[in-house]
């Protein structure tokens, strides 16, 4: 799951032990299809076929409104429509991008896991996770100022995500993926999953001084140059994460102007 502002570490910790319980337990019940592609625009849930279906999310990631609002992402290894197969929720779960996953009929899951002592553990243990977690996150929710989400964008491998030399009012959280970093074509740096990146040129107006580049499939969260100084203000966790993205940046850059330099003394001589 990708929750798209600042929240709790305890959520990241609740999300991560939901999907191990899951990898547990759908490794011991067979899904009546396995690697189904659902294609990009669809949304969840909407046809009648789909009622009483459960998803394993295998390969890419899944919107999640409530109230047309954009909320959260599914990402691989989420358990998706365990409320929409009881009619429990109004949450809307569309596809932006192509996604694989794993087809479950909820009654043929509950009946595996009602069969095994074993299995009912794992998956009491998985409800009472998801409990905790959409508790915590709906008091983050009531303390955070939700007024502006940002967009999000999937990248395939070799896209550009930011060019050199243009203007842009953009600032960029690298949600899931990895990107290089090129000055001129070549290959300065890399950004990494978590990091902040394209600050100093929304903030400044100055263009671009590099092009960042999808090596991975990237999942990347855009905010207005705007929005963004509203939530440094709000969020101070958000610009000491900033700093150490950029600190980190620096010194790389500096390692890389040292080897050059080395190479380029030795090749002089």
């Amino acid at each position: 799951m990708h929750i798209l502002y600042e929240h709790p570490a305890e959520l990241d910790r609740l999300n991560s032990l939901a999907q191990e319980i899951i990898k547990r337990i759908t490794a011991k019940v067979k899904p009546i299809e396995a690697g189904v592609k659902i294609l990009s625009g669809h949304e969840l849930f909407s046809k009648p076929e789909e009622n009483g279906m459960i998803y394993l999310l295998r390969e890419g990631d899944l919107q999640c409104f409530a109230n047309d609002r954009l909320i959260f992402h599914y990402s691989s290894g989420d358990l998706v429509g365990l409320e929409q197969s009881f009619a429990l929720t109004h949450l809307k779960v569309k596809a932006d991008f192509a996604v694989v996953v794993d087809c479950y009929r909820s009654s043929d899951l509950l009946k595996s896991v009602g069969g095994d002592a074993e299995l009912l553990k794992e998956w009491t243990g998985y409800l009472a996770t998801l409990l905790n977690l959409f508790t915590t996150l709906s008091a983050s929710l009531l303390q955070t100022d939700t007024s502006f989400t940002p967009e999000v964008r999937n990248y395939s491998r070799g896209d550009i995500i930011l060019t050199q030399g243009q203007l842009g009012d953009e600032v960029c959280h690298l949600a899931e993926g990895e990107a290089d970093v090129l000055v001129d074509g070549v290959i300065t740096g890399e950004v990494l999953a978590d990091e902040i990146f394209g600050a100093i040129g929304a903030i400044t107006g100055i263009p671009r001084t590099a092009t960042v580049r999808a090596r991975t499939d990237c999942l990347v969260m855009r905010l207005s140059r705007d929005n963004f100084l509203e939530l440094i203000k709000s969020r101070p966790a958000t610009i000491e994460k900033m700093i150490a993205d950029m600190a980190k940046k620096l010194t790389a850059l500096n390692q890389t102007v040292v080897e050059y330099s080395k190479r380029r003394t030795v090749t002089l001589h």
